[in-house]
């Protein structure tokens, strides 16, 4: 059997960046889901709602890890 260590956690959700801003989301109720209205061109798409990730800056990103 392999061992595994975890060293620390790390969030990057619809309802926030970090493991605290998504409990808090959680806790106080918030959701994440919106009308796209960007995917109206798509005709085929049965619906245009989902829980897209903003990002801010995508800089905080390894460059590895972005291809």
């Amino acid at each position: 059997m392999r061992r595994v260590v975890i060293t620390g956690t790390g969030v990057v959700s619809p309802l926030g960046y970090g493991a605290q801003e998504l409990a808090e989301a959680l806790t106080n109720g918030r959701s994440a889901s919106r009308y796209m209205s960007e995917w109206d061109t798509y005709t085929s798409l049965n619906s245009r709602v989902a829980a897209p990730v903003e990002m801010r800056d995508y800089r905080h990103i390894p460059r590895r890890c972005r291809r």
